[in-house]
């Protein structure tokens, strides 16, 4: 899993480790012990697959078929696509202004097939066929198996 963690000089020590955690997850499931990551948040645990984004790939479509349902075809929006236009808007804005001083980390992990177990209501489960996490938001995390 890599991942651009840090601008000249500044590193997100919580992005580089979840990286770290993404990389143990894909070696596990490599190696057939398939896991999922446990994010802990104030909103509630987050569980999921980690996977990086590909912010050099350019996606024919940004919408991908992720099954069926009774209702018939089940898409979803790949999110990569937001994280590629801040790119480009960021290096346009570097080429024409010079580099820009970043106010915030904007460090973010990519969960697929996420499932959100709410602090409010433990018992109600919310999926996401993709979140996008702020990494600033994570309290603590883990692996478990799927």
């Amino acid at each position: 899993m890599e991942d651009k963690v840090s601008t000249p000089n500044r590193i997100s020590l919580k992005k580089l480790t979840l990286s770290i955690l993404g990389n143990l997850q894909d070696s596990l499931d490599k190696n057939t012990f398939p896991m999922n990551v446990v994010i802990l948040t104030a909103a509630g645990t987050f569980k999921g697959k980690l996977v990086e984004f590909n912010l050099e790939q350019e996606e024919e479509s940004f919408v991908k078929e992720a099954g069926t349902s009774p209702e018939g075809k089940v898409f979803r929006i790949d999110q990569t696509i937001v994280f590629q236009q801040r790119k480009k808007i960021v290096d346009k804005y570097a080429e024409e202004n010079g580099e820009p001083d970043i106010i915030d980390n904007g460090s973010v992990i990519r969960l697929i097939d996420a499932e959100l177990l709410p602090l409010v209501n433990p018992n109600t489960h919310v999926n996401f066929p993709e979140l996008i996490l702020f990494v600033d938001q994570i309290i603590g995390f883990s692996l478990v198996s799927q």
